[in-house]
């Protein structure tokens, strides 16, 4: 069975999926190498979108706040999603992506990309 967290990620990869390959995901799974960044890092179109899932009512930690903070200071989109309306959720997500997907288009139909 999944875990509530399990279940959140879950809707948050069928959103991502609605866009087929105009989004690229990466999620990275702790190994102790390196630093480590939040849950999903992925690139919508020409954007930069990180996402850390949470189980509902679970809040970030504060390296998981720094991350997000660093995403944000660099003009990406840091999410907390974790399946209730007080975080982001699926749909706000959905909106986000299709956003940053049809910027995407026109900035290569006006040759800026």
């Amino acid at each position: 069975m999944a875990t509530p967290e399990g279940k959140v990620k879950a809707a948050i990869k069928k959103v991502i999926a609605e866009f087929g390959d105009s989004i690229d995901p990466f999620w990275p799974v702790p190994g102790g190498y390196g630093e480590s960044h939040l849950d999903c890092i992925l690139c919508a179109g020409a954007f930069f979108v990180s996402i850390e899932v949470k189980a509902p009512g679970k809040k970030p930690t504060p390296r998981q706040n720094y991350r997000i903070d660093m995403v944000k200071r660099a003009g990406g989109y840091a999410l907390v999603i974790d399946g209730t309306e007080n975080t982001t959720t699926c749909d706000q997500l959905r909106v986000i992506l299709k956003e940053c997907v049809t910027k995407t288009m026109l900035l290569k139909q006006t040759g800026h990309i």
